[in-house]
């Protein structure tokens, strides 16, 4: 009991240290420190206690990041934001099962009618929480499912059109993306905007056959893995060309 109680201790000193860094250099030197807290307590307490801590590490570390980029484009002659605005996660930090070395998968959504000032602003925003969010620690998504994309960065009207699309094309990426977004989480800024996003994307669903019938050939497909040899396949184009996909191989 004394050792949960210590640990606690060092959780909450930790996470103290997160929301109180001014810079994305701070702030990356408090993850380092408690990632190492963390990693000294993984085979101390519960593996789901354990996760449960790591994420919440993760939501604070995003929540400090976007207060810090609000205070630079301030100070960069963009002012304060046009309008509300929310940060959201999907992936493992959608589900909350995002591990120490887990990377972006993360978007923007903004209240309003899309305009020129809007559109300059978030795309600035965007781009630098992006960018000051692989400074601390974590690598950009390979599939770009980033705030700095455009395709990620909507003000709600937008996104609802485009939740509609992906409903309505069968086709495998569209129906994809409709699987990436259904993790979707919010982490900061207007919770109000999230809950209007989610109430969005679950319009349609109900008795449509075959939207669930392009969800799940979607889900059930995976990468072969050995040729009619029975030789691991590798990757043959691109930056990963020899390795082998664990994420959708095995």
């Amino acid at each position: 009991m004394a050792s949960m109680e210590l640990t606690d201790e060092y959780n909450e000193e930790s996470f103290r240290t997160i929301v109180l860094a001014g810079s994305s250099e701070e702030l990356r030197e408090r993850r380092v420190a408690c990632q190492k807290v963390l990693l000294e307590q993984l085979n101390v307490i519960p593996i789901e206690e354990w996760m449960f801590r790591v994420n919440t590490m993760h939501d604070l570390i995003a929540q400090t990041a976007v207060l810090i980029c609000e205070a630079q484009m301030k100070e960069a002659g963009y002012g304060p934001p046009p309008c509300a605005y929310s940060f959201i996660v999907f992936g493992s930090s959608g589900r909350q099962e995002a591990t120490l070395w887990s990377d972006q998968d993360n978007g923007l959504i903004v209240e309003g009618e899309p305009d020129g000032e809007k559109n300059r602003y978030f795309e600035f925003f965007g781009t630098l929480l992006s960018d000051m969010l692989e400074e601390v620690g974590y690598e950009k998504c390979a599939g770009k499912v980033m705030c700095s994309q455009v395709m990620w960065r909507k003000t709600l009207s937008e996104w609802i059109e485009q939740l509609d699309s992906w409903r309505n094309q069968l086709e495998w990426e569209p129906i994809r993306y409709l699987i990436i977004s259904s993790d979707m989480r919010h982490v900061a800024g207007s919770v109000e905007l999230s809950a209007k996003w989610q109430e969005a994307f679950y319009e349609g669903f109900a008795e449509n056959e075959l939207l669930s019938n392009a969800i799940l050939r979607n889900t059930v497909r995976h990468k072969a893995t050995l040729n009619l040899l029975g030789q691991v396949l590798t990757e043959r184009f691109g930056d990963y060309a020899g390795g082998f996909d664990v994420k959708y191989g095995v």
